[in-house]
């Protein structure tokens, strides 16, 4: 980063104070004008909490008080909890009565929000559903009290609650006649939702209900439903619930409790009495399974163009043969004779689905009338376009170029060989543009790869697997392709790779990728004499460049803990493990003891193979609020290479900087440690800062601003922060300082931030973000390279020398 010593010309600090107060002043002003004089602006809403409860429990209850649902009234909202701009755009259009080409683009209704008149009234209701939610939460004994506070036409109002003590659950029982259900319901009982000791909530109650339907559903019942699980609640000595029909009614006027009990308790009884009507107690068997494979919706059950054969326990009826029978078989897992099982229900949708044949999948179940007993089923299937070719264009932005295009055309077959086996082709041209010092445009790289993959929906291995979970949703992958990149003025490199590997679900939020077997072949070619140059002086960058071949195989997990029924702040963690040379190490030892030492692998190929092991990790963690986002973002990476191999192959090595790294170096451009390159923006010199380690922060506030042509653009907002580094783990003559050092590391860390602009068009975002470094990394700076005392945003000179410009598509985390 060049760093600029002149003295900018200051604007007196008062007016950066005072300028924006004015513009605030009239602002807010200009939003309580409109108002009847008897009326006020709602402008403060808070909720003051008071009580004996944990930090988490705390937030999760104040979260919710401050819900829609119980708060009726909340203030309109802000931008960057400063300005209320879809306040102020309603007053634009409904009071000013704004027209015009630009207010109509602005002034729609997902920009404007009505002035909230303060309403006393939802004040009093708010209050009774803010006791009510803590009922149900097990605060028996809350109060909640308000105060309001009315100036200028201006209301504020705090809310204070006391939520006073919570019960927890001394005892479950069981009152069940039939016994097979009360043998399905105490075999479950390690997996319930009640716990002795854990606070009582309702909340808890409607999960335990909903998982003892599933429980008993799958043991046969496929009638039965939620209303036949009823909760009885008591105190320790006393019955406080009496009505077992309605077990969430009325619960806080049943309980009566003393209230000096410090942790006062409460027991509570399953009750699954006997149906009045004996058929929804019915054990059912799966009689017969239909299955319509090419079922559209002008379709009928007994439409006679369907040829109908049986496959195993499958009755099938089709107009095309467009899937092989043994794939619907594998794929449904219930079965002939089968006991009725809502979990088998359940996963054969989500089979079907994932298999990607079809649009719309659909189960029914249907009794028989001469069999009490039994269910027919049928599985009607909507196939979806078994072949599909797309073409597009793609235009791209980055700190080492000025503007990209590509062309992308790709082919897919969903049902290759009958089997729901996807292949997907994929060819790629695209070339970099630049300009030197002169402004003269200039092509700097061009871009020729191929993609081919194929993917089977299920595990292909040499022995049998057990057991697979519901989640697992196995697929084996195979991909071959080839890259050529022509960096103009510098080299060509041309690559070949290839994988086999598998990937599935653990769980809902846990998901496994291995590939046992990859390689790929590097080959450098067409070295300019200044590139060669530059390599001939640096040994350890020649040996990273040098062509060579990668094989051995790599694993990634990913935890991902976002659902619909979490969304408010969820994580997601990738672990990514590659290792390189094993296999080709033995491969290697077997020509060498065959020959006795007389050739290797490398004398057979003229090519040497890596050999090296790298790791690395990142966190995210998102915490969404009605109209802005939190994110943060951790990331550490290594790579050691072993054997004989003294260096990472380049396109291995980490890298810091550019759009999706640290926002305010140039990609490429920081690093490693507090080395600097003193060659960094001559176009003459190929960008080498890269590194064999890696850690980096991110902190990123995303907020909405305004819609505009209807809502099909959104404008939002950013600020962030970014710090972070990369290292070598061997020191290096050539680059001094790039070592990585325990004891110094935190002094090479480069931190810096800025706020940028996202257009939202919900098929893509495109990214603006403007950063400007706050610590630089190099040993020669003084102040331990914090450069804040240096930022002039109004000079011009100064936004030319430090501000970087991103542009990307999509965010950067």
């Amino acid at each position: 980063m060049k760093q600029n010593n002149s003295k900018y010309q200051k604007t007196p600090i008062v007016w950066y104070c005072l300028l924006p107060a004015l513009i605030l002043l009239s602002y807010s002003c200009s939003n309580t004008k409109y108002l009847p004089k008897n009326k006020a602006l709602l402008v403060s809403s808070e909720i003051k909490l008071h009580g004996d409860i944990a930090g988490a429990d705390r937030d999760n209850i104040r979260n919710s008080l401050n819900s829609p649902s119980i708060m009726l009234q909340h203030p309109n909202t802000k931008l960057l909890n400063i300005l209320r701009l879809k306040l102020w755009f309603y007053n634009q259009k409904h009071n000013e009565k704004k027209v015009g080409k630009i207010w109509n683009w602005l002034l729609i209704d997902k920009n404007m929000e009505p002035p909230v008149i303060y309403d006393s009234t939802k004040t009093l209701q708010t209050i009774n559903n803010m006791t009510g939610y803590l009922d149900n939460q097990g605060y028996f004994h809350a109060s909640v009290n308000y105060k309001q506070n009315i100036k200028n036409q201006k209301a504020s109002l705090t809310y204070q609650v006391h939520t006073g003590k919570n019960f927890i659950i001394d005892s479950i029982g069981y009152d069940i006649p039939d016994s097979a259900i009360r043998t399905a319901v105490i075999y479950s009982a390690p997996y319930s939702f009640l716990k002795k000791g854990k606070p009582f909530t309702m909340n808890t109650l409607s999960q335990e209900q909903a998982r003892l339907t599933n429980v008993v559903r799958n043991s046969g019942y496929y009638k039965f439903s939620n209303d036949h699980v009823h909760f009885v609640i008591d105190t320790v000595n006393r019955a406080i619930f009496n009505n077992i029909l309605d077990p969430f009614a009325n619960i806080q006027n049943a309980i009566n409790v003393s209230e000096g009990s410090q942790r006062p308790k409460l027991n509570i009884t399953v009750q699954i009495l006997d149906p009045t009507d004996s058929t929804q107690y019915q054990r059912y068997w799966i009689r017969n399974i239909f299955v319509y494979p090419d079922y559209s919706a002008y379709s009928t059950q007994d439409d006679t163009a369907f040829h109908q054969y049986e496959y195993k326990d499958l009755t099938i009826r089709n107009r095309r043969d467009i899937i092989r029978s043994r794939v619907l078989y594998n794929n449904i897992i219930f079965k002939k004779d089968q006991e009725y099982s809502q979990s088998n229900y359940d996963y054969t949708i989500q089979k079907l689905n994932q298999l990607g044949v079809w649009n719309f999948v659909t189960v029914e179940m249907d009794t028989v009338s001469r069999h009490p007993d039994s269910l027919d089923a049928y599985i009607f299937l909507t196939p979806a376009r078994k072949q599909s070719l797309g073409a597009n264009l793609e235009a791209t932005s980055s700190s080492d170029y000025i503007i990209g295009g590509a062309l992308n055309l790709t082919y897919k077959n969903r049902n290759t060989n009958r089997a729901a086996n996807q292949v997907t082709a994929n060819i790629k041209g695209g070339l970099e543009w630049n300009s030197d010092s002169s402004n003269i445009f200039f092509v700097q790289a061009r871009e020729f790869s191929g993609q081919v993959n194929v993917s089977f929906p299920r595990f292909i291995t040499p022995w049998h697997l057990g057991h697979i979970g519901r989640f697992s949703n196995p697929v084996t992958t195979l991909g071959l392709g080839v890259n050529t990149l022509d960096r103009l003025g510098f080299f060509s490199l041309s690559s070949v790779n290839g994988s086999f590997g598998y990937n599935w679900n653990e769980t809902q939020y846990k998901k496994w990728i291995v590939n046992p077997f990859s390689f790929s072949y590097n080959r450098l070619f067409n070295i300019s004499q200044a590139f060669d140059s530059q390599l001939l002086a640096n040994p350890f960058l020649k040996n990273s460049f040098s062509s060579t071949f990668i094989g051995g195989e790599n694993f990634s997990f990913i935890y991902n803990s976002q659902n619909v029924l979490n969304q408010k702040s969820f994580n997601y963690l990738q672990i990514n493990f590659e290792e390189s040379g094993l296999w080709l190490n033995g491969i290697d030892g077997i020509i060498r003891g065959v020959t006795g030492d007389r050739s290797s692998f490398a004398k057979l190929t003229s090519v040497n193979f890596s050999q090296y092991i790298k790791l690395d990790a990142e966190y995210k963690h998102y915490y969404n609020r009605p109209h802005s986002t939190l994110v943060g973002r951790l990331y550490a990476g290594i790579g050691v290479p072993y054997a004989t191999s003294d260096v990472l192959p380049y396109v291995k090595q980490f890298t810091a900087g550019g759009p999706n790294s640290l926002r305010a170096w140039r990609l490429r451009a920081l690093g490693p440690g507090s080395y600097y390159n003193l060659q960094l923006g001559n176009p003459g010199i190929f960008p080498d800062q890269t590194g064999d380690m890696k850690l980096e922060g991110n902190l990123e506030f995303r907020f909405d601003i305004f819609s505009m042509f209807g809502g099909f653009l959104k404008v939002k907002g950013a600020t962030f922060m970014d710090a972070g580094n990369i290292w070598d783990l061997k020191n290096d003559p050539y680059k001094p300082g790039a070592q990585f050092k325990i004891n110094e590391f935190y002094q090479d860390l480069a931190i810096g931030g800025g706020f940028g602009i996202r257009l939202d068009f919900s098929y893509a975002i495109l990214r603006l973000d403007f950063a400007t470094p706050f610590k630089q990394p190099y040993a020669y700076l003084p102040h331990y390279g914090w450069i804040l005392n240096t930022i002039h945003p109004f000079s011009r000179e100064w936004r030319k020398n430090n501000l970087i410009l991103n542009f990307a598509v999509g965010y950067p985390f």
